[in-house]
């Protein structure tokens, strides 16, 4: 899976950055990928998944 498009170069940030998922439309199995694809970028410090809570259930136990 791609997360990112191979034409968008990857830059350090070096700073805080949000991780905002839509947890209704990617499965947790994802998270520890998402996460250190955002640390390429900086340091996650928002983590937030967003969905009806009867379809995020266990992200919280992913760090999020």
């Amino acid at each position: 899976m791609t997360f990112v498009s191979q034409n968008v170069p990857r830059a350090r940030v070096l700073g805080p950055v949000a991780l905002l998922v839509d947890g209704e439309n990617l499965s947790r199995d994802y998270a520890a990928a998402l996460l250190s694809f955002a640390q390429d970028y900086g340091v996650p410090t928002v983590r937030r998944v967003y969905g009806k809570a009867e379809h995020i259930i266990g992200w919280e136990q992913e760090g999020f």
